[in-house]
């Protein structure tokens, strides 16, 4: 089995894609055929080895026909959830036992046979423009933005410079085409009888006027161009009424530019940061040609996505997720005390900062070795030795770390705006002053279970 680890580092994503359905296919015909026999995995693998990439994609093309428009491996994402949603139902059902493979080998695995799992339904868009609810995450930073309305907390910017000429009425059309793909770009979020909802605006066109800084003395634009930015990012929105986005020009020069985007973290995270600039680089270069818009209508909307939270996750569904939190957090205490230089304030100041630092090559090279001998992430490795860390400064042997999540696990959402992000708590367990190797497979396993949890809210 060590060889066939090996030589999986040398296939393209894209094979090792399609060699992870062969494998999904050989476990769902073992359920499925009565003689049990699965196909040895091995000669899948040697198979692929040597395929050439037309001859891959013709492979994922069978096992999946019907989402010609995605990208291979955007199929073969699709094609492996299907897989893996009858494997859990067969597994569930009891009428099979479920065999477990080499953990180092498997490039994908199925949900843990002691944890139960609920299923899903699929993700539709909505038939109706009735009440539209938040999402548990947009609940959850709703009542934190009540408590400081006018601190901009929350607010998320992205500057760029542009330099050279800028073809203001195509920059308008993408930004008006940007907000017109996705809903949330135009969603308040008023109130009534104390309960926040969703509302959709419609449309409009895009109206840019620039703040013109050519007259002021080329040594100070700059400078007054970040601190307008500035100003403008710690304004805050209006979340009630809305828009939740804002957009800046600062014209320094004809062909010298500072170009801002605000906007709440209600509608975005910074995966949707990716997506908007993304598509503005797209649709503006369309424009910029005169030609069509290069973007297909959205399946789905952020609005639909939280729908479908809301129908899903109720009753005793959504007890039983919450159990599981519960459950893990009973007992953790609620504050790591580090040993600071100062005491804590009374009030919450929110002024942080952070540092950016470069590992030695050395030093990343024995990490990246010591996580492929254990066989777990380089994250897995680094969060293993912050743990450690903190362990080491406040003498506490259990205690909580954070970690952002992107929690977009459809297929449906990876081109989505929204806020989706979640923080992904994490217990750390070093009772007994265990061995690093062995503390090491706690935070893997530990990992590995709540992501699996990632959409239960906690």
């Amino acid at each position: 089995m060590s060889g066939l680890v090996h030589s999986m580092k040398q296939l393209s994503p894209l094979k090792r894609a399609v060699l992870a359905l062969e494998r999904m296919q050989a476990k769902l015909d073992h359920y499925e055929r009565p003689s049990g026999q699965v196909e040895d995995p091995s000669i899948i693998y040697h198979s692929l080895l040597d395929l050439e990439e037309h001859v891959v994609l013709d492979r994922l093309n069978g096992f999946i026909s019907d989402h010609e428009q995605l990208s291979p491996l955007k199929r073969a994402i699709v094609a492996l959830e299907g897989m893996q949603e009858r494997l859990i139902q067969f597994e569930q059902s009891g009428s099979f036992a479920h065999q477990r493979e080499d953990s180092t080998a498997n490039l994908f695995t199925v949900a843990d046979e002691t944890q139960q799992s609920t299923l899903p339904p699929p993700l539709l868009a909505r038939t109706s423009q009735e009440r539209l609810p938040l999402s548990f995450a947009q609940q959850r930073l709703w009542f934190i933005e009540q408590m400081n309305p006018e601190k901009a907390l929350y607010n998320e910017h992205c500057a760029l410079r542009i330099q050279g000429q800028i073809n203001m009425e195509a920059l308008e059309q993408a930004l008006g085409a940007i907000t017109q793909q996705h809903e949330i770009l135009r969603t308040s979020f008023p109130v009534s009888n104390g309960m926040a909802a969703q509302f959709v605006h419609p449309w409009q066109p895009v109206k840019l006027i620039p703040v013109d800084l050519r007259d002021i003395a080329a040594s100070q634009q700059l400078p007054l161009a970040r601190q307008l930015a500035e100003d403008e990012v710690k304004r805050p929105f209006d979340i009630a009424h809305g828009p939740l986005l804002r957009f800046k020009l600062y014209q320094l020069a004809e062909d010298n530019c500072l170009f801002l985007v605000v906007v709440h973290h209600l509608i975005a995270d910074g995966w949707s940061m990716g997506i908007f600039f993304r598509e503005l680089s797209a649709f503006y270069a369309a424009y910029c040609r005169n030609d069509p818009a290069p973007l297909s209508a959205l399946a789905v909307q952020y609005a639909d996505y939280t729908v479908w939270q809301q129908q899903w996750l109720q009753g005793d569904v959504l007890n039983a997720k919450l159990q599981y939190w519960e459950n893990l957090l009973t007992g953790a205490p609620q504050v790591l005390e580090l040993p600071a230089d100062h005491s804590r304030p009374a009030l919450q100041t929110y002024k942080g900062a952070h540092t950016s630092f470069v590992f030695p090559e050395t030093l990343l090279d024995a990490l990246q070795t010591l996580s492929k001998q254990t066989g777990v992430t380089l994250y897995t490795v680094l969060l293993a030795a912050f743990q450690v860390l903190l362990w080491c400064y406040s003498d506490q042997e259990d205690f909580l770390v954070g970690t952002p999540m992107i929690n977009r696990g459809q297929a449906e959402l990876e081109d989505l705006i929204g806020f989706f992000v979640n923080t992904l708590v994490l217990r750390a367990d070093l009772k007994g002053n265990p061995p690093f190797l062995t503390f090491l497979e706690r935070v893997s396993k530990a990992f590995r279970l709540c992501s699996r949890c990632i959409k239960h809210p906690g």
